[in-house]
This record gives C-alpha cells, sequence and structure tokens, in this order.
C-alpha cells in the first residue's frame, strides 16, 4: 500500500507544477535568432548558461507573479506578452544560441565558438513609462539567471579576517529641501499643455506625465504631496493646476475629454470605447453617468443592446 501511494505522487506533483508554471517551454523547441533580426539591445537581453529553456521560463514566469504583472505566454513560438499595473506594454521573447558565432574580441574569423547550450532572453518595450518598464526589465532579466526570487542579486555577506562580525551601519537620511509650488509649476505647466492638445496621443502623454508626478517612488514625497495640493485644492496658486483639476473632474464625472464639448464626446468613439460598468450591462454607475448625455445617446446605447 506504501508503494501504491508513493507511486501516485509524482502524478499529484505534475500537475501542480502545470498550475503554478503557466510558462512551460520544450528545451528542443528554441530557435536561434533570425538572421535579419534587429540588433538586440544589451540593457533589455541576457544570455543565461546554467539553465535549461524550461527552468529559464519557469523563473521568469514565477517573477511576473510575485511582481503583479499580467502575462499570456505562447509555448510554440517561445514568447510572453505582458502588462503592468501602471499599463506598461512588454514583450518578452526566448531564443537559442547561435552555433557559428564569432565574438568581437577574436579577429580570426574561423572561430566558431558553439552558443547552443546557452538561452537568450530577450525583453522588448511596447508601449508605457520607460522608467517603470527599466525597473521591470532588470527584475525579469535577474531572474532569469537564477538572482533571487525578485530578480535581483543578492551578494552574500564576506566574513572579516580578523574573526570580527561586520556590523551594518545605517545610512544617514538626508534631509530634501522643500519645494514650494513654484517648483512644480512648470511641470504642471508642460502637462496641462499636452492635455489641452487635440491629440489622443498628447493627451495620454500629459495622464502619463501627470501619473509620473504624483507617484512618490518617482518624483518623491514632497513633490508628489505639493502636486497633489495644487490640483485638489479650489484656489491652488498654480493656474495650470486647476485647468488639469477641471479637466480631470469632465473626464471622471462626464466622460469628455480636454477641449472637447459634451455633444463632441458622444459622437467620439472614445466616449463609448471604456464602458464603466466593465461589461455589457450597464451598472448602476454606468446608468448614472449616462442619465447626463442627451437622448441620442441613450438611443444609441439601447439600441446597439
Amino acid at each position: 500500500s506504501s508503494n501504491s501511494s508513493l507511486s501516485s505522487q509524482p502524478s499529484l506533483l505534475a500537475s501542480t507544477d502545470e498550475a503554478l508554471v503557466p510558462w512551460r517551454v520544450g528545451d528542443t523547441r528554441l530557435r536561434p535568432v533570425p538572421a535579419f533580426y534587429p540588433p538586440l539591445v544589451p540593457q533589455c537581453t541576457t544570455f543565461v548558461t546554467d539553465a535549461t529553456p524550461s527552468v529559464v521560463a519557469a523563473r521568469i514566469s514565477d517573477c511576473l507573479g510575485r511582481r503583479s504583472i499580467s502575462a499570456e505566454f505562447d509555448n510554440d513560438t517561445c514568447t510572453a506578452t505582458c502588462m503592468t499595473v501602471d499599463r506598461v506594454h512588454f514583450s518578452i521573447q526566448l531564443f537559442r544560441g547561435d552555433r557559428n558565432v564569432t565574438p568581437k574580441d577574436v579577429k580570426d574569423t574561423s572561430v566558431h565558438p558553439d552558443f547552443s547550450h546557452g538561452v537568450i532572453v530577450e525583453v522588448v518595450r511596447q508601449e508605457g513609462s520607460t522608467l517603470s518598464f527599466h525597473s521591470h526589465c532588470r527584475a525579469i532579466l535577474g531572474a532569469a539567471k537564477g538572482y533571487g526570487p525578485h530578480g535581483l542579486f543578492v551578494r552574500k555577506r564576506q566574513a572579516s579576517p580578523l574573526g570580527f562580525s561586520n556590523l551594518e551601519r545605517p545610512r544617514p537620511v538626508k534631509r530634501s529641501r522643500k519645494v514650494g509650488p513654484s517648483e512644480v509649476c512648470t511641470s504642471l505647466e508642460r502637462a496641462w499643455s499636452l492635455l489641452s492638445k487635440d491629440r489622443i496621443g498628447a493627451q495620454q502623454l500629459g495622464l502619463e506625465s501627470l501619473v509620473m508626478l504624483l507617484d512618490p517612488q518617482v518624483s518623491g514625497t514632497d513633490v508628489s504631496k505639493e502636486v497633489s495640493k495644487s490640483i485638489l485644492y479650489d484656489n491652488g496658486p498654480v493656474a495650470a493646476a486647476q485647468s488639469i483639476r477641471g479637466s480631470l473632474i469632465a473626464l471622471i464625472q462626464d466622460r469628455v475629454l480636454p477641449g472637447e464639448t459634451e455633444e463632441e464626446a458622444v459622437e467620439t468613439s472614445f466616449a463609448d470605447s471604456v464602458p464603466l460598468g466593465g461589461g455589457d450591462a450597464p451598472s448602476e454607475c454606468s446608468q448614472g453617468s449616462t442619465a447626463r448625455r442627451p437622448a441620442v445617446a441613450l438611443e444609441d446605447a439601447h439600441s446597439g443592446g
């Protein structure tokens, strides 16, 4: 009976691994880099020599899950299409090392070392914040090489040759100077100049710049606080902040883009492309927002439903 129970465990473990590792790449399915493929960017590429493609894919999949990155995996082409929480879109591609590659530091062109035992990991940004992308890219490339659960290389502590343990001294915290309204005025004016344009791409860049200004990890605590106060307060000293505040209120409540009237917003596809309810059936929130629309919008909604 004990032998039968032991024999049934591997199948259970196999099914658990399939559930925990959604990106299952075969060790023989990788293809080399195509002949006319664009040059690989060194900052977004790494070469793994100590693991098989299936292990590398499992490491990357685990890193994506820990960082709450949504991903769609294609096991046939060995690619992953990802999107972060702050809507940064990028793709991950796995290649096999080439057999006929001559290193740059070797002058003899007849020397062709074999790199087919390694895995090339390439991360390509498609759209979104560059700073956020490189932060996730470093973590993914580090996880592919096995540098820890978060993709960071943790250096082991070295014992002191004198026999005494190394003491960790906390770094002194530098006092940051106070940020006033005049110092964030320029950034808010640039964001408003993008939001006030009639092109959807410029307006998207303006909203992304606002997100960066309001993020304490990017702009700092003092800057993000001052930007928040300038936008939220009615009688703030920055004129551009009040214009941004009115545009955000119109965008959230009435789904009207900056520079548009309510009638123009009904005719545009952008106003109807983002359902507030998140589904086919309108929720209470979406019904309340459509009550402010003209009767034409209500008739179109009923006819489309």
